[in-house]
């Protein structure tokens, strides 16, 4: 019973010392993460969009009033989505979840082949995405470099306190 009872107090006491002795060197701590995941393929999903509907606009692949129609389509499957949810219809829902997946994946299909077989678009795509990607690298320096002038800044701060 006694040696449980003297490792436990001993483990606090270590862990109180260290916590402590350190408490100077965590005022720097931030939760701001300097390193960040950027998926580029999300970022650019919306120019390579409008890139391919204005080059199928402009080959005559699809119509205005063809692109109207599915967005009409797709207005009202969220509609009927919302429709469910608010029923509580949970079989309907995956149905129709179920349903609209199979047509985005049929799209993106159909999509993917339009693109293979133009190679103007595909180089634009390319251009496009390569611009995307060098924005979003300079953006991501930016902050870093932002985030380490403020930490600069707090430790001159801190460093100024301490000598009055």
């Amino acid at each position: 019973m006694k040696n449980p009872m003297i490792k436990f107090t001993l483990s606090a006491l270590f862990v109180a010392t260290c916590f402590g002795a350190n408490a100077e060197s965590l005022d720097d701590v931030t939760m701001q993460i300097t390193k960040e995941h950027v998926r580029l393929g999300h970022k650019l999903h919306i120019p390579g969009q409008n890139l391919v509907i204005e080059h199928m606009l402009e080959s005559g692949a699809v119509t205005e009033a063809e692109l109207e129609a599915q967005k009409a389509e797709r207005e009202a499957d969220r509609a009927e989505l919302k429709a469910l949810k608010e029923a509580g219809d949970d079989e309907a829902l995956a149905v129709k979840l179920a349903e609209m997946k199979e047509k985005r994946q049929a799209n993106r299909e159909a999509i993917r082949e339009y693109v293979d077989n133009n190679d103007d678009l595909k180089e634009q795509l390319q251009t496009k995405k390569q611009e995307v990607r060098e924005k979003i690298r300079e953006e991501i320096r930016d902050k870093r470099k932002e985030r380490k002038d403020e930490r600069e800044k707090r430790r001159e701060e801190r460093d100024a306190a301490k000598d009055e």
